[in-house]
């Protein structure tokens, strides 16, 4: 038996109508809309709870540093500080400034800016942009403001690096590195079930904040303390990130 063939006329209709969603269909030049942009709402609420909350922990602490506990653990900074200081060498200046780059603003800026248009592009949705973005704005708004409540000097060596304006307490080149790297690792383990690459994220960000964390250290930037509640604010960051894209957005 032959097929039955399509009547000229439904054959005109059917192109009729083809022809007229494609008109009325919109044209994206964007590849996600702003209405879906998931940080609002309750996520968003939380989002920004998390942030106060951190800041105000981390204020405490850091004036419980610099008052009641100045005798010993302040003290253990400041001999922490001078042992880094004289264990200086000429390798090892050149390699913690080279470790500096990994959580430098005039680096980690135009790379997340660069990977999250990519990410929308390449996903067509918010949450891998926002995810990595958010952290970062959630660690660097607390730890400036964090840094500006406590307003701690910096360790009484000689620093190899210019000194910026915000204080010592806690480390922002640290949160930074926790939440970057550590964003990056969390969406190559989403996106992926490449062993290697999964694994190769995960040991970056493991090692890259433990390496900024000693160079902070070693160039006389920063205390212990300071880069270990800055790994604080980082991971707390990237964890209240994430979990707020969990959250409704309305």
């Amino acid at each position: 038996m032959r097929p039955l063939e399509q009547p000229p006329v439904v054959d005109e209709l059917t192109t009729h109508v083809s022809e007229e969603v494609s008109r009325t269909r919109p044209v994206r030049s964007w590849p996600v809309r702003w209405d879906d942009f998931p940080l609002r709402g309750a996520a968003l609420r939380y989002w920004l709870e998390v942030g106060a909350l951190l800041i105000a922990i981390g204020s405490v602490l850091g004036w419980l540093i610099l008052e009641p506990l100045d005798g010993s653990v302040g003290a253990f900074d400041r001999a922490a500080a001078q042992w880094f200081e004289a264990g200086r060498t000429a390798t090892l200046d050149t390699a913690s400034h080279v470790a500096n780059y990994f959580a430098e603003s005039i680096v980690k800026i135009p790379a997340t800016i660069a990977l999250s248009v990519w990410f929308l592009y390449r996903w067509r949705r918010w949450y891998e942009a926002v995810l990595l973005a958010g952290s970062l704005v959630l660690e660097s708004t607390t730890f400036v403001l964090m840094s500006w409540i406590v307003g701690r000097d910096r360790p009484d060596v000689v620093q190899l690096d210019a000194i910026p304006p915000t204080g010592a307490f806690p480390s922002g080149h640290t949160a930074a590195a926790v939440a970057f790297w550590g964003a990056l690792a969390f969406i190559v383990w989403r996106h992926t079930n490449h062993r290697l690459a999964r694994y190769a994220s995960a040991v970056l960000a493991v090692v890259i904040p433990i390496t900024v964390a000693w160079a902070r250290m070693y160039r006389g930037m920063h205390h212990v303390t300071d880069v270990a509640f800055g790994t604080v604010v980082g991971a707390v960051a990237l964890a209240a990130t994430i979990h707020a894209l969990r959250l409704p957005s309305d």
